[in-house]
């Protein structure tokens, strides 16, 4: 195939990203469910140990009252805090795996898109083609007689404006055989001289009318007597 000309590696590579990819994105996705009940801050183990604490002492006891309802306290601080550092401890590790497997599914998406660029713009390029296709077939024939007729005006105002410019210098041909001036090809004498310019005197030999002063016929050469 030409891309093995082009790069002999180019199909491993191709392999590796179209199956790496996916199995990143299924990684990132357990880790984000793994991360996500410590993120959200929920304790499975919260539950109030002061409950089980004995009360203690006897109802006359004003000093035994006392000393448990401290060591109750106490023991309430203690176990909130302690909670409060699980749930914190929790959090931050939910936090951690949330971020990485977003990243891991991010990577992985980016994977598997390379790895599959080939047949989605084979795909892209099969399902565009024949409609571009049909669309300048559509617009060519249908502007077809619209490009003749220009083509035919342009053409025509060329030859009108070259066939206008020879005719004006093809109107200028008749020279005057005294002084060489240029005159009209309608004109029958010099406009300079005035000397006529009509051909009359015939060649003895050919019989072709040539200048009144012309010494040879034009047409055969022979001397005009």
């Amino acid at each position: 195939m030409d891309e093995q000309k082009i790069n002999p590696k180019h199909s491993g590579v191709r392999t590796f990203l179209r199956l790496a990819g996916p199995g990143l994105m299924i990684c990132g996705v357990l880790m984000f469910v793994h991360g996500l009940p410590g993120f959200m801050g929920t304790d499975e183990g919260a539950k109030d140990d002061v409950l089980t604490v004995p009360f203690g002492g006897g109802e006359g006891d004003f000093e035994a009252r006392r000393r448990a309802a401290h060591e109750r306290f106490e023991a309430h601080r203690r176990a909130t805090g302690e909670r409060f550092q699980r749930s914190k401890d929790r959090s931050i590790h939910g936090w951690g795996w949330c971020v990485g497997g977003m990243f891991a599914f991010a990577i992985g998406l980016a994977m598997t898109a390379a790895g599959f660029m080939g047949a989605v713009a084979r795909y892209q390029a099969a399902e565009v083609a024949p409609v571009g296709k049909d669309t300048f077939n559509y617009l060519a024939d249908g502007t077809r007689d619209g490009v003749k007729t220009v083509a035919g005006a342009i053409g025509a105002g060329l030859a009108a404006g070259l066939g206008g410019a020879g005719a004006g210098q093809a109107e200028r041909v008749v020279r005057c055989h005294k002084c060489n001036a240029d005159n009209d090809a309608n004109a029958k004498f010099c406009g300079r001289c005035g000397a006529a310019l009509a051909k009359t005197r015939p060649c003895p030999g050919c019989g072709e009318l040539n200048d009144p002063d012309a010494r040879f016929c034009d047409a055969c050469g022979k001397a005009m007597e």
